[in-house]
């Protein structure tokens, strides 16, 4: 014996696999509000003196290798 699905939710189903990022867009606008205006912050200030400019250098390697980590765990 088949079943048969409404319409409407195979639309919605569809809607939501067509955006599946949709609702971490909140997330990421959030983010970008807390980060955005401490690394311009760093960049312009401390980071741009010759004693501290490795500092960008020191974040972007540690990003990587936790980046690395998380991905190598799934």
């Amino acid at each position: 014996m088949m079943t048969t699905i409404p319409t409407p939710v195979i639309e919605r189903s569809a809607a939501i696999h067509a955006r599946p990022t949709a609702h971490l867009l909140p997330i990421i606008i959030g983010l970008a509000v807390l980060y955005v205006p401490s690394l311009y912050d760093l960049f312009t200030g401390i980071w741009s003196s010759d004693e501290q400019m490795h500092g960008s250098i020191v974040l972007g390697r540690s990003q990587d290798s936790l980046l690395f980590e998380i991905s190598s765990a799934t």
